[in-house]
């Protein structure tokens, strides 16, 4: 599963760096005590809760429609 999220997060690597497994382990712990994912019984895989959809597209929104507003004026 670690594997997997850091080649998504960090790209294809020949060798696994430790500090980066380290940091995906985190982020997967702290998304998990939070309530957004779930391990699924008897595997190595995690699902994403309800709660961690709603917290997830929600972030994708507020992203979309006043990140670029917020820089824009920043910029300007």
């Amino acid at each position: 599963m670690t594997r997997d999220v850091r080649h998504r997060l960090f790209g294809p690597s020949r060798r696994g760096d430790p500090r980066q497994s380290a940091r995906v382990s985190r982020l997967l712990k702290r998304l998990h005590v939070r309530g957004l994912i779930a391990k699924i019984p008897r595997s190595r895989r995690c699902r994403v809760t309800v709660l961690g959809h709603a917290v997830m597209s929600a972030a994708v929104r507020v992203r979309e429609e006043h990140f670029l507003e917020a820089f824009m004026k920043q910029a300007a």
